[in-house]
């Protein structure tokens, strides 16, 4: 019937199928389905998000726009989770129509699992490429708390290392 939706939310990702094809770049409808058989249309950048916190994978979601913007109009080009969720969830938010979406699958995939994920330009020449071969990347990149704290720890650890072979050699 024309105006009649069947909509609904991701609740579970089974990714058995997924996992098995992995060696192909696998093209995935977002439609769901329930017990008594009903399909439903899924929101793809749920989906994607739900997948991504499932397998643990590296999401990067394609837009026609560079990126997250503050509330003043200037790109981030990067931000925790939990400082994102707060932005969100602000009186004033500046993530307002198709970017909320994007933002709650973002959010998905981190506390699903996934430790990083971006939102950039896919209008741009390369701008996979720029975001996965270059330090600045393109557009805004999103960092699960616990991985942002691991790679300081990481980073501090290496600057010790250094700075210890530093001493052993002088």
């Amino acid at each position: 019937m024309p105006g009649d939706q069947m909509t609904g939310t991701v609740r579970q990702v089974n990714t058995k199928i997924l996992d098995s094809l992995l060696d192909f770049i696998p093209v995935i409808s977002p439609v769901g389905g329930d017990e008594k058989g009903n399909a439903y249309n899924i929101n793809a950048d749920l989906v994607a998000g739900s997948l991504a916190g499932r397998l643990g994978a590296r999401l990067i979601m394609l837009t026609n726009v560079p990126g997250i913007r503050d509330a003043e109009g200037r790109l981030i080009t990067s931000i925790k989770a939990h400082d994102l969720k707060s932005v969100m969830d602000s009186p004033n938010s500046p993530i307002t129509d198709g970017m909320r979406p994007k933002v709650e699958a973002v959010l998905a995939a981190l506390s699903g699992g996934a430790q990083k994920v971006s939102i950039i330009d896919g209008t741009k020449e390369d701008a996979i490429l720029s975001e996965l071969f270059t330090d600045k990347g393109n557009g805004t990149e999103i960092v699960n708390d616990i991985y942002d704290e691991y790679d300081q720890a990481l980073d501090d650890n290496i600057q010790r290392v250094a700075v210890a072979n530093d001493v052993c050699r002088g």
